[in-house]
């Protein structure tokens, strides 16, 4: 039987990858004049996606539309 084995290489990337890639992606941007001015807009984004959960829970239940059901029978081909 074959065994499988953790390459270094593989790993070492990996891990590079998994450790930088939340450091260049997200709301921490390097274009706010300063740390104060991107604190505020990171504050004022997860203070938004807070307040959306009740509408996006409703819209995956399907919570906040009208049924859709006809009175009238659809007939059958």
């Amino acid at each position: 039987m074959k065994r499988f084995g953790v390459r270094p290489l593989g790993f070492a990337l990996t891990v590079g990858v998994a450790a930088i890639l939340p450091m260049i992606a997200g709301c921490q941007t390097l274009r706010d004049p300063d740390a104060d001015v991107n604190a505020a807009r990171v504050d004022h984004t997860m203070a938004t996606n807070w307040y959306q959960i009740g509408d996006d829970t409703e819209m995956l239940l399907l919570l906040d539309r009208p049924v859709k059901f006809s009175a009238v029978p659809v007939p059958s081909n």
